[in-house]
């Protein structure tokens, strides 16, 4: 029964090494979670600015508890400007975005 157990061992091992989630995982490292935000639904808190979202690249900082993401601006002219529309100070660099798709 030994001999089974380290055969069914190895044969599993083998057939994971070259699995395709591993690449995915490195490449998830690879690109700092910057996204381009493609889409606000009309649920989101940040529907009223979405024409200062749309296109906008953003850094994934992580997952909100409740769903979203905080995230951070790459450019910070985006950041001010976003800041300025909505009358929050300029001191906010992180936001939670909810009802976001991303490219």
């Amino acid at each position: 029964m030994k001999n089974y157990n380290e055969l069914v061992r190895w044969s599993i091992k083998r057939d994971f090494e070259g699995a395709t989630f591993k690449r995915l995982q490195e490449q998830k490292k690879r690109d700092n979670g910057e996204r381009r935000i493609a889409k606000v639904e009309d649920s989101s808190f940040y529907a009223p600015y979405r024409r200062l979202l749309v296109g906008r690249l953003v850094r994934i900082i992580k997952s909100g508890y409740g769903g979203g993401y905080w995230v951070e601006f790459v450019r910070e002219q985006d950041r001010e400007k976003l800041n300025a529309t909505a009358g929050w100070s300029n001191e906010k660099r992180q936001f939670l975005l909810d009802g976001v798709k991303f490219k």
